[in-house]
């Protein structure tokens, strides 16, 4: 696991669900009571579970409930958990709802836990939350990421046991039984539809044929290294427009003949990437390391030509396309190469100081995915995101300089 404050627990740490199932008589509904159980959340060593009793003064780590209702919130939220992305101007509640699971309560306690996939990893956020019916007060927060691959292991486990305990119990078609055999018997090809519908924040089961359709023709329009972040960026109610917005800002790239390579220089410098604990880390460092091979040490860029010379890029204008049609506020810049295999930066943004920075971020791409690759630079909250940005930041103000 890996904390974003200034501590650290061991890679080897995941998200648990650790319960025993108790004697529930008073409860209602037969698969509540079948799944009445006591239930600690945990993550790594810290129990997210824990608690204040206020009437009782003391503290507890266990709550007492039925599973039910978190299982069949994990199975209506799979594909969410699976693959949408927060991002700058997404609603926020709506998104809450998909991705904490204090939502799935139904009238139980439960802590405000945010699990949120930000690319290889996924990132778990808990916070003090305070209940009037129980009284009591969830007293733990952090933040953290852990392999997305663990906590799906984590949640598909935990959903699998609710369903082995209903069939013990002699309990079947329910719900969430139904829903678990549907998102089970899902082949690879729908696998990419779903997770392809929910980045755009859509349940992919309530999607109607005429939008599936549009996706499927959308999707296979657009190269394959960009459909992931495309769908996440565009507003599911007018998707069909924004994607063909993107596309043709990245068709511009692809379309561009100028001939051109004002990254030579700096591609023969740079380092390769060693990814640290964090993204912000790993872009950090990654800036640090450039300088150094550079030569630039702690000098601070002020001019937009200032910072093509001390990267070592040459007539840094042709490597620029500006931009010629609205992509609106969804991306900063697309990034790809031309018809010449030469690189090229599609720059949404034209104010000195913002310019800049989108065009450092977009060279953390351009340095570190595989030659060829298409990019975008957006306000998504994923991991090359936030290393580009961090990046950024660190290639045009280094931190040395405030200390």
């Amino acid at each position: 696991m890996i904390l974003i404050g200034n501590d650290r627990l061991k890679t080897e740490d995941f998200l648990s669900f650790d319960f025993a199932w108790e004697n529930a008589a008073k409860a209602k509904g037969p698969e509540l009571q079948a799944t009445w159980a006591s239930l600690s959340i945990k993550v790594g060593s810290t129990v997210v579970t824990e608690f204040v009793d206020k009437r009782s003064k003391s503290l507890r780590s266990a709550l007492y409930l039925p599973l039910y209702p978190l299982a069949e919130w994990i199975a209506d939220n799979w594909w969410f958990l699976a693959a949408e992305v927060d991002r700058v101007g997404k609603p926020a509640l709506q998104f809450e709802r998909r991705h904490n699971i204090r939502y799935a309560r139904e009238g139980f306690a439960l802590p405000s836990l945010t699990i949120t996939k930000i690319g290889e990893c996924t990132r778990l956020a808990w916070n003090k939350y305070e209940l009037s019916n129980p009284d009591i007060l969830f007293n733990q927060e952090g933040d953290c990421l852990l392999k997305a691959a663990s906590v799906r292991q984590s949640l598909y486990d935990f959903v699998e046991a609710v369903i082995t305990r209903l069939l013990e119990s002699g309990i079947s078609d329910t719900p969430l039984q139904e829903q678990w055999a549907g998102i089970q018997e899902t082949d690879e090809e729908e696998i990419h539809f779903c997770e392809t519908v929910a980045r755009l924040g859509v349940d992919p089961y309530a999607i109607d044929n005429r939008e599936a359709g549009a996706v499927v023709l959308k999707a296979s329009k657009i190269r394959p290294e960009l459909v992931d972040d495309f769908f996440s960026l565009v507003d599911s109610s007018n998707f069909e427009v924004e994607i063909d917005q993107l596309n043709e800002a990245a068709n511009t790239v692809a379309n561009d003949d100028t001939a051109d390579d004002s990254f030579s220089g700096i591609k023969k410098l740079a380092p390769r990437l060693s990814p640290m604990q964090t993204p912000w880390e790993t872009g950090y460092e990654y800036a640090s390391m450039l300088r150094k091979t550079l030569g630039t040490g702690m000098l601070r860029t002020t001019t937009f030509d200032d910072m093509a010379k001390n990267l070592q890029i040459n007539n840094p204008s042709m490597a620029i396309i500006e931009r010629t049609s609205s992509v609106g506020k969804m991306i900063d810049a697309v990034i790809g190469v031309n018809k010449k295999r030469k690189t090229r930066i599609l720059l949404n943004k034209q104010l000195p100081a913002s310019k800049k920075f989108v065009f450092c971020r977009a060279l953390f791409d351009y340095l570190t995915l595989p030659e060829g690759s298409f990019s975008v630079i957006s306000k998504l909250k994923n991991e090359q995101q936030q290393m580009n940005r961090a990046f950024a930041a660190e290639i045009l103000v280094p931190h040395q300089i405030f200390f």
